[in-house]
């Protein structure tokens, strides 16, 4: 039964996010960076690569800053959308 609720909660979080960035230029970006973000597990899975799974390993801190430089204005947008939302109106109230 928890699982069906996390699968569906997860499901719900990524349909909000990909409705949100449809139309802007994060869409290319994030497509991008899929490849990105599929190469830890394919370090980890694939045996004898030390090299790239240690490369993987210390450049994936930098790669979050890199991304919240990437993304800012699409954050910030995302942010004061979600500021507009009826529940935070009220809270503000």
């Amino acid at each position: 039964m928890w699982d069906i609720a996390d699968i569906l909660v997860v499901s719900v979080l990524i349909y909000a996010v990909l409705k949100l960035i449809k139309g802007t230029r994060a869409v290319q970006m994030a497509t991008g960076c899929a490849p990105a973000g599929a190469l830890p597990s394919t370090a980890r899975g694939s045996a004898g690569s030390d090299t790239l799974n240690w490369l993987v390993r210390n450049v994936l801190g930098y790669l979050v800053f890199a991304i919240i430089v990437l993304f800012q204005s699409d954050i910030r947008r995302a942010l004061a959308h979600l500021g507009r939302a009826p529940f935070f109106r009220y809270l503000a109230n």
